[in-house]
């Protein structure tokens, strides 16, 4: 399960994942953000990266496509990624 967050503050966020993907209250999700580094890359590689900025807990269902979740770590901001953790 993969989403993103569409709204942040520095205590919760929303996230685009919902009851449609499987979401349930407890879960966690890791938080990444993408990055670009500048520079030459290696034949099949690429300056785009996912770099981990922290994790979220899901404390609600919003709806079929949102969920509001707690920031249990890292400084979480809109267009970040989420991530069901394994």
């Amino acid at each position: 399960m993969r989403g993103q967050v569409v709204q942040s503050t520095a205590s919760d966020v929303v996230v685009c994942v919902g009851k449609r993907d499987g979401a349930e209250p407890g879960q966690l999700l890791s938080v990444y953000r993408v990055v670009f580094t500048e520079g030459v890359v290696e034949e099949g590689g690429s300056n785009w990266h996912r770099a981990p900025v922290g994790t979220v807990k899901i404390e609600n269902i919003i709806d079929d496509h949102f969920a509001k979740a707690r920031v249990i770590e890292g400084d979480i901001v809109k267009n970040d990624i989420v991530e069901l953790q394994k």
